[in-house]
């Protein structure tokens, strides 16, 4: 959260999913670490749900709602 207002949130969102991505496949792999697997796992399933609610914004961009 410290350093999230300086990047789009599409490069959030695209950063969250390499971490998802790298934690599932060093667990596929039976990496010997665990915890550094579980971790980038985890990290990258945080920044998702933080991406989740800026990505539509800067997607489709502010509509008023209609009266």
């Amino acid at each position: 959260m410290a350093f999230g207002h300086h990047y789009h949130p599409i490069w959030t969102m695209a950063a969250s999913v390499t971490l998802v991505a790298s934690g599932v496949i060093l667990l596929i792999v039976d990496f010997p670490i665990l915890a550094l697997a579980l971790a980038l796992y985890g990290a990258g399933d945080g920044i998702v749900s933080i991406a989740k609610g800026t990505l539509p914004f800067a997607l489709f961009g502010h509509r008023a709602t209609p009266h």
